[in-house]
């Protein structure tokens, strides 16, 4: 082959190759742009998704909060989801331009729990978007635990999913949303399908639940199925009780008891475990104790007891002065005293600082009524509080409050007495009992209406000595074994002692011959033992009698062995003993405890009820039974009642009973707890009916639905304030009222003892520490119980004379408490 050949052949090679060069540029220099919607072949993404959960309040009415359950008149549980709403947020990618609509599906547990969510709002690539899936449309309250949102584009389909979005919801985000009053956000960890994980930190508040006395520090509570069952949620953990882990709230006898039965028949003993209804209701010192309280705080929360003045102290030179505050728990543990520490001061004190061992003393005038002075800062719920004053002049009426709630209301300051020094008073937080007070050194946490000894300075000079404990203040002598028993048939079984009784009040010897118990305001009453049974008639020997007094309150109390009862046995015969109801074996009797005012009722008006047939007098609780036998004196005190039958009308039933004359126009209907009838009237011992101290009945009703383990009783009853006027305080004495001097007839002379008075109404009355005396009367004698019968309050001799501990020949000391002996 010839050279020359071969070099034109390689030339035209190259020439070709050239051309076609040159036609791939040209070719790419002038192609058509690619048309947009080819890029359909992008498949759309999603990044950067995560979850929110928005806990919402409960929607309110215009008359008080939603809950979506409560445990008796608690919301302490929890709310369903329509509370939670979700939500969503995400960016899309740049893939979207064929996207024309976004399918969102939620599903918890696996189930799909609301119906899908579609949305062409939200379909711009490379753009956040945020999507609210709101609670009130979910078809499932059944929300807790692993849940699921799927996106799909256009359609659903395993090829069109964008991501699946997991996250939890727990018990806690339900519970949190009970006592928030505006709507929060809360993050939650998130799993991505594609196996990274977004996650938050938790930013809400849950609510915390104080259970008192058994739960001082924080739980949250969950539901249990749908009879008002719950779990205690503590640290994480459920809690168990007793081998319990499911409870109830339950009601009796005016008292609130946690319950591990629907009925209420197994309830927690402050004690320890869970006993029976029967065995807790015979203490009403164990009933008190069990007694629950129910309080809710967020997390960062304290307890903040805020101090107001509400009525000024009744010193004329000084306002409050306070050495300390002392504050105890739910179960009466001491937690710590407060003077300078932790208390925050609105109103410092201008008269004696705020330093070491002393809260403060105001000046006159700069601490009057409606001073908020000071608020004071506890981990734990306060069941009491003591404060100690410089005297009872210096201190004030409290309004207290427990964050922001009231709690406690005085009526009245301490009075306007200088002595003693250094004195204490109680605030029972918890039991909500009047306000006492005692001096340094008594013991305030013994049980009123325990059996006392006092270990030093006994007002009677004897270690034999046994008293009842009327208020931590003072007691009352049991003279003889026979007088105790009738008023606590358990009166030797835990007598308990008092360090010092120096400073006590000796009040009347109790003895058995119907004279009451007096405290303060209070009259205490127990009506004779009669028979139980269970024909109705038998009840009518029950007479509630506050002679003329406003009735406060009753309670019926059985005795199981009236056989073995000194003073049951002295008032049922041996026939009715033999013929009564048996308990194991022994004889049964029922008598009434109740309680009346101090104050007598200018008039009392006789009144009954209608008449009812009786539809068998073996039907036990036929008494409560007809709406007609209802014992009501409108918005006047009930004085006294008794059931009467008439055997001459085939037993018809009506209440007699007697009205006051004092009105109130502050009442309150009251209900008891329902508790079993039993088969006969003892079983009325688990209903209490009481007002307060500042309140009278004036209306009760009996309502029962007969005898047997499903029959039913509980009481309608209604209870008025007493107007302030009608407990003023008593004016302290600068004189002898009425006094004269010493007789010239033999009668009362100058022997340098006798106080001589001659009294409008009374005629003449002579006194000494140990005697008293009414001429007209031609009386002399021991003072006793009653002033030796004198009837004349207008001498004012218990303000006279005052009792001043210890006693001579068995005759309690008195000296004068004013004024100067009668002379010639």
């Amino acid at each position: 082959m010839s050279t020359t050949l071969l070099l034109g052949g390689g030339a035209l090679m190259l020439f070709v190759f050239l051309i076609i060069i040159f036609a791939v540029v040209i070719y790419f220099l002038t192609r058509p742009e690619k048309e947009t919607e080819k890029e359909t072949d992008e498949t759309p993404t999603v990044s950067g998704a995560g979850v929110q959960l928005v806990l919402n309040p409960d929607e309110e009415t215009d008359d008080d909060k939603v809950e979506t359950y409560t445990i008796k008149e608690y919301a302490i549980g929890g709310t369903t989801a329509k509370n939670i709403d979700v939500k969503l947020t995400w960016k899309n990618g740049p893939g979207f331009t064929s996207v024309t609509q976004l399918i969102f599906v939620q599903k918890a547990n696996g189930t799909v729990v609301r119906e899908d969510v579609i949305t062409k709002d939200n379909i711009t690539p490379n753009t956040e978007y945020e999507l609210i899936l709101p609670g009130e449309n979910l078809t499932s309250d059944d929300i807790v635990g692993e849940n699921a949102i799927e996106m799909y584009w256009n359609t659903k389909g395993a090829s069109n999913l964008l991501e699946t979005i997991k996250f939890d919801i727990t018990n806690e985000h339900l519970d949190s949303t009970l006592d928030i009053t505006q709507a929060q956000n809360i993050t939650v960890a998130t799993r991505l399908a594609s196996g990274t994980t977004s996650s938050g930190a938790v930013i809400t508040t849950y609510t915390k639940y104080h259970i008192l006395p058994f739960f001082e520090e924080p739980v949250y509570i969950r539901k249990v199925g749908n009879a008002d069952g719950f779990n205690i949620i503590k640290g994480g953990v459920k809690e168990s009780l007793d081998g319990v882990e499911v409870f109830y709230i339950k009601k009796a006898l005016g008292r609130t008891f946690l319950s591990k039965d629907t009925a209420g028949n197994s309830l927690m003993n402050v004690q320890g475990g869970f006993t029976s209804q029967d065995e807790l209701f015979k203490s009403d010192e164990k009933m008190d104790l069990s007694n629950i309280t129910v309080k809710e705080l967020s997390p960062d929360d304290d307890f903040k007891y805020e101090f107001t003045v509400q009525h000024g102290d009744n010193h004329s030179g000084h306002d409050a002065h306070i050495y300390y505050v002392e504050l105890y728990d739910y179960n009466y543990n001491f937690m710590k005293r407060v003077t300078n520490n932790d208390i925050e001061l609105h109103k410092p004190p201008d008269h004696r600082v705020n330093k070491s061992n002393y809260l403060g003393a105001w000046k006159k005038g700069s601490a009057p009524k409606n001073t908020k002075l000071f608020t004071i800062k506890s981990t734990k719920a306060v069941g009491k509080m003591l404060i100690q004053y410089n005297r009872p002049a210096y201190g004030p009426g409290w309004l207290i409050k427990e964050n922001g709630k009231s709690i406690w209301e005085d009526k009245e300051n301490c009075g306007p007495d200088l002595e003693p020094i250094h004195i204490i008073y109680s605030y029972d937080i918890r039991k909500r009992t009047p306000r006492e007070f005692f001096k340094i050194g008594n013991e305030p946490l013994i049980p009123i209406g325990s059996s006392v000894k006092c270990k030093k300075n006994d007002p009677m000079n004897s270690d034999d000595s046994v008293y009842r404990l009327v208020t931590p203040n003072q007691i009352n002598s049991y003279t003889s074994p026979s007088d105790a028993n009738y008023w606590n048939s358990n009166w030797d079984k835990d007598i308990k002692n008092i360090e010092d009784c120096e400073g006590l009040e000796k009040g009347p010897n109790l003895t058995k011959s119907g004279n009451p118990i007096i405290a303060g305001n209070t009259l205490e009453y127990r009506t004779p033992y009669s028979i139980n049974y269970g024909d109705n008639i038998y009840m009518e020997r029950q007479h509630v009698d506050c002679k003329d007094h406003a009735m406060r309150g009753f309670r019926l109390i059985p005795n199981w062995n009236c056989g073995g009862d000194t003073t049951c046995k002295s008032q049922v015969g041996k026939s009715d003993r033999d013929a009564s109801l048996k308990h194991n074996g022994n004889s049964t009797a029922i008598r009434y405890h109740y309680k009346c005012d101090a104050k007598k009722e200018p008039t009392v008006t006789q009144k009954t009820t209608e008449t009812v047939s009786n539809p068998d007098i073996s039907k036990t609780y036929a008494f409560g039974q007809s709406d007609k036998l209802n014992v009501n004196c409108g918005n006047k005190p009930i004085t006294y009642y008794e059931l009467h039958t008439d055997p001459n009308k085939s037993w018809e039933l009506k209440y007699k009973y007697n009205c006051g004359s004092t009105t109130s126009d502050k009442c309150r209907n009251q209900i008891t707890a329902s508790t079993e009838a039993g088969s006969s009237w003892a079983f009325l011992d688990r209903q209490n009916v009481e007002c307060k101290e500042n309140e009278y009945l004036s209306q009760f009703k009996l309502i029962s639905t007969g005898t047997g383990k499903d029959g039913q009783n509980k009481y309608e009853y209604k209870c008025c304030e007493i107007p302030a006027q009608t407990h003023t305080q008593t004016p302290k004495l600068t004189q002898i009222p009425h006094q004269i001097n010493s007789g010239s007839d033999g009668w009362c002379w100058n022997d340098g003892k006798t106080v001589h008075q001659d009294v409008p109404g009374c005629g003449r009355i002579c006194s000494s520490w140990e005697y008293v005396g009414r001429k007209d009367k031609n009386t002399w004698g021991l003072w006793g119980d009653n002033q030796n019968n004198i009837d004349c309050p207008a001498a004012k001799l218990d303000q006279v004379w005052k009792l001043t501990g210890g006693s001579t020949n068995n005759r309690p000391n008195r000296e004068l408490a004013v004024g100067a002996l009668s002379s010639s």
